[in-house]
């Protein structure tokens, strides 16, 4: 269950790849405090989302298999759609709140202005799309082991734990990327 925990761990990560410009925007106190503000906002949804991952994995004992994957599925649709909302709030947080930065610059031009927020949007949709896979991959896992029924006990729970092991992984690596990107764009000639 700690797959929903790598979609917010990636949020924190992605945060600093919303910012349209480093030089510009970064380095105004105005920027640094949103952006610690956001940061404490994602930790403290996944601090929530921990405990419910915790309560979760306790009212799993003693259930059988089809209650369990059921249980799974149900949980996991929940926490999706629930990560879902956190994203696109923080997301339009974000946009408002560059756009407000952006426009407060006169000697930025409009299409410039444009192609930052362009930016921001761009990512999203990236992630956005990245977790609906991930989601997707999650549910054709899950109905897999329903009509599987050979795996049950010890085996269900370890390719449970594999599974979802590898999610978190993939989501990780996903968030990496993403920062990477950012920095890569940052790092053109011209920006500083």
């Amino acid at each position: 269950m700690k797959y929903s925990l790598t979609v917010l761990l990636s949020l924190v990560l992605f945060l600093g790849a919303y910012s349209p410009s480093r030089a510009q925007m970064q380095a105004s106190q105005a920027s640094q405090d949103f952006k610690a503000r956001q940061q404490q906002k994602a930790q403290q949804y996944m601090s929530g989302l921990e405990k419910e991952n915790q309560e979760f994995m306790n009212t799993l004992w003693g259930l059988g298999r089809e209650e369990k994957i059921s249980a799974f599925r149900g949980f996991i649709s929940k926490q999706y759609d629930k990560n879902c909302a956190f994203r696109k709030q923080m997301h339009e947080e974000q946009r408002a709140f560059f756009g407000k930065q952006l426009n407060a610059n006169p000697n930025m031009q409009q299409f410039m202005k444009e192609k930052m927020l362009s930016r921001i949007d761009q990512d999203y949709e990236e992630a956005k799309a990245f977790y609906a896979g991930k989601q997707e991959e999650d549910m054709a896992f899950l109905d897999g082991l329903l009509k599987d029924k050979s795996i049950d006990g010890q085996a269900l729970n370890t390719k449970l734990q594999e599974f979802f092991k590898s999610q978190k992984a993939q989501g990780q690596k996903f968030a990496e990327d993403q920062q990477q990107k950012y920095n890569n764009r940052e790092s053109l000639p011209g920006r500083q």
